[in-house]
Order: C-alpha cells, then structure tokens, then sequence
C-alpha cells in the first residue's frame, strides 16, 4: 500500500527513521502525512477496493446451512441451486455440487454460479476440454469476468494450448490487475517464446508490486542488458542489491557495465564490493585488478597501476593457476613501459 500511494523511497526513508530511533508515530506523520489511526482507516478502504479489484466477493459467505435451506425452499430457483452447489463444492462434495449446477443449468442455461462450479469441477479432473466449454459459457453469460478469464486460461495452460492460455491470461491482467496470477504466468509464457518485450512488462509490474523478491529484479536487469539498453540495467541491478545486498553477481554485472561506458570509477567500486564479498576468490580480486588497470592504463596513471599489480598479485596468491598470474604480466609491461616513456623524456 504504502508502495502504491507513496512510492519505494517512503519504505527506505521509513526503514532509515527506525533505525535511527524516531518514534513509530512521528514517522507516519513525516513520511506518511498522517496519523497511526488515520493509515490505519485509509489502508482498511485500500484493502478492500484491492480486493474488489481483483474480483472477489467482499460479502460474508452464508452459512452452509442457509443456502441448503434457501435450495430445499426454491427447488425451481436457479440462483439459490447455484449458490447450492458452490456451497457443496466447497465442502468438497464434488458429485453433489455437480448435480446441483446441473439442476441450476437446467433452470437457466446461463446461471453463471453452475457454470463456475461446473468448470472448477472440470479442471479438478483435469478435463481441460470441457473446463474450456464451461469458461466460453461462462465468458458470455456474464459477458467478460475474472473468473471466466481464470478458468479459461487454466484450461488453456492445462491443455499446453499456449496461445490460447496468454490470449486468457490478457483478459485477467486487464479484469484483476492486481492479481499476480496473470503476471506470473504470462513472463513465464512470453520468456519461453523468446518474446523478451512482452515478458518485460509483466516482470515490472511483478516487482514493483514486491519489491522483495530479488529475482524479479534480476530477471529484469538481465533482460534489459540483453536488449542493450545498460543504463535501464543497470537501475534493476541496483535494486537487486538494495534486496539483497550479498548478490555478488549483481555487483559483476553492474562492473561490467560500467566498464564498458568508460566509467572506470564506478566499475572499480562495484568489483570492489565483489571482493568484499568474496575475499578468498582468486577470480574477484583478478577482476578488481583488470579493471583497475584498464583504467590506470587509459589515464597513464602508474600509481593506480601499481595498486592494480597488488590486487593482481593477491589473485596470484590465491591461485597460482588462475587468472592473476597474467594480468601481472600484462601489468608489469604496461608499467615497464610507462616508466621507459618517462625515462625518454628530454
């Protein structure tokens, strides 16, 4: 919620007043703009509409009893042998529920609670045929909800009918936005296709509604990276390491990032924190030395070089066999070469 309504940074800047020891109360009047009790009452109306949104009935289930009651009463009443059978099936009477959305059926081709149940039932038994017969029906008689949506994209993906599935899968990101259900499955979907551009979107929207689970941030990094657009990366490799702040890998990429773009600095402190996270690793403090030196060379800085030989030798020191071994040696020519260039100077 707070995400929704004040951004991520409110979260950081919440996090770091904690931490610093402001009371609870004062934090939600800095950051928030208002009072414990008055979140309290806004995120209670956001939770609710949320729930709307993504499609489910806010009203109290009835008591089994009232609606077997209501059926036995109004035995020709289509809605009350519907709302019957989802009872019965709930209680996990699968044959009873069945028999009474057909009854409902029978009353009216079109009750939608039967046909719901008479789907769900389907997909229970893996019949993704006539699951996908009963969402169809379901799609028309209420012309266009969620739960059509839902059944049809699980018959779809049941019966491994992909284009089928993500045409469903649309329509439910589109009728309950704020169900991940759809999300999941359609990056899922569009990665396995290759569609890369289709898939991006969803992973976003997916992240930025947990902004906890590093891999969707990952996911995107390196999606972006692929497609060439580093600065966008970049960003999402950040946020890999803001999630989890021990993601060595994050820190490689965004090296090499970096290096690439000529920004040596920062692609020194990205290795930098490579081989804080992995002091025992020939290869990190190998990396940290080649783009040290990278930069070194480019600048002509000796200094910097020398820094760069020590790194390199530490890799040497850890594994002889590595990859520290020829960056020395690259180094000890660069600096050999460096300082013959100042001894020709008249």
């Amino acid at each position: 919620f707070i995400i929704e309504t004040k951004g991520f940074d409110a979260i950081l800047a919440m996090l770091k007043a904690f931490r610093d020891g402001q009371r609870q109360e004062d934090v939600f009047r800095k950051i928030l703009g208002v009072s414990e009790s008055r979140f309290d009452k806004i995120f209670a109306r956001w939770a609710r509409n949320t729930i709307v949104g993504w499609g489910f009935d806010v009203t109290p289930s009835p008591k089994f009893e009232q609606v077997a009651a209501a059926a036995k009463a109004k035995p020709n009443d289509a809605a009350a042998q519907g709302a019957y059978a989802r009872a019965l099936l709930r209680r996990g009477k699968s044959a009873k529920a069945k028999t009474a959305a057909e009854t409902a059926l029978g009353l009216q081709a079109d009750q939608d609670t039967a046909l719901t149940v008479l789907a769900q039932i389907a997909l229970g038994e893996d019949d993704y045929e006539r699951a996908a017969m009963f969402g169809e029906r379901l799609e028309l008689a209420t012309g266009g909800s969620a739960m059509a949506a839902r059944i049809l994209a699980d018959a779809y993906l049941g019966a491994r009918e992909y284009s089928a599935a993500i045409a469903a899968l649309e329509r439910l990101k589109q009728r309950r936005p704020l169900d991940p259900y759809s999300y999941q499955w359609l990056t899922l979907l569009y990665t396995q296709l290759g569609q890369v551009d289709q898939a991006l979107p969803n992973l976003v929207e997916m992240h930025r509604r947990t902004m906890t689970e590093q891999q969707f941030a990952r996911q995107i990094a390196d999606a972006y990276r692929a497609a060439g657009q580093d600065d966008r990366a970049l960003s999402y490799y950040r946020q890999v390491t803001h999630i989890n702040p021990y993601e060595a890998s994050a820190y490689e990429a965004m090296a090499a990032i970096h290096r690439n773009a000529g920004r040596y600095d920062q692609a020194v402190a990205a290795v930098r924190c490579l081989t804080l996270l992995q002091p025992a690793s020939a290869d990190a403090w190998a990396k940290l030395a080649m783009v040290r030196f990278v930069a070194a060379r480019a600048a002509k800085d000796a200094e910097a070089m020398r820094q760069a030989r020590q790194e390199a030798a530490r890799s040497f020191e850890l594994d002889a066999d590595g990859p520290g071994g020829p960056i020395l040696d690259r180094i000890d020519e660069a600096l050999k070469a460096l300082d013959q260039g100042k001894a020709d100077r008249p």
